[in-house]
């Protein structure tokens, strides 16, 4: 089940609500960087989303509500492309910004956290990687066999890739002779823990 009052966040911070309903009548809503299913729901217009989510009059008319006509691969329940993602993704920082990489063994995306927010998540719960028509690779979260929520993915220019792998590298090394090196010519545990008793015994 979606969270609905969170997807509400995610669209108001954005000042921007799309929608789109499918040929079997499902209704989908988000932000376009995230898509969210309204599952056991007859579609509804944008008047009608903004009362389920509680938008105030101040909030409608700063946000830009828009029916959207995207590709239906994007939201299928049979996808033969869709590759399950079965580690958990890693946590990076890049531009001070955290993002999580979702791998799998020939592809990775960059995801923005805050778009899982809204996933109630439990054991069957799952990830898959899918891979459009166009090639572009979206995250795919599904309960059971049925979609929950599409996530496009960050993209990142080659510069912006290459400052980050420069921070790492920065990070490692200082790690490597500050840290680690330090730590080498330091006294273990044990030797401290025998210094402390012996300054113990002298008092």
């Amino acid at each position: 089940m979606i969270k609905k009052k969170r997807v509400a966040a995610i669209c108001k911070s954005q000042k921007c609500l799309r929608m789109q309903t499918l040929r079997d009548n499902t209704q989908w809503i988000g932000d376009g960087g995230a898509m969210y299913i309204l599952a056991g729901i007859e579609p509804m217009s944008a008047d009608s989303l903004a009362s389920m989510l509680d938008y105030s009059e101040k909030d409608i008319a700063a946000i830009h509500f828009t029916e959207i006509h995207a590709p239906e691969e994007l939201f299928s329940d049979n996808n033969v492309c869709d590759v399950q993602i079965k580690n958990p993704p890693k946590r990076v920082i890049i531009k001070n910004a955290e993002f999580l990489i979702f791998e799998t063994g020939n592809d990775l995306i960059f995801i923005d956290g805050g778009y899982l927010k809204p996933i109630d998540t439990d054991d069957q719960t799952t990830y898959h990687m899918r891979t459009l028509s166009d090639g572009e690779n979206v995250l795919c979260v599904k309960k059971g066999f049925l979609p929950e929520a599409v996530i496009l993915g960050v993209k990142f220019d080659n510069s912006a890739l290459n400052d980050w792998f420069d921070d790492l590298a920065g990070i490692i090394t200082s790690v490597q002779n500050k840290y680690m090196a330090r730590r080498e010519t330091e006294p273990g545990e044990a030797d401290l823990q025998m210094t402390f008793e012996e300054s113990e015994d002298e008092i």
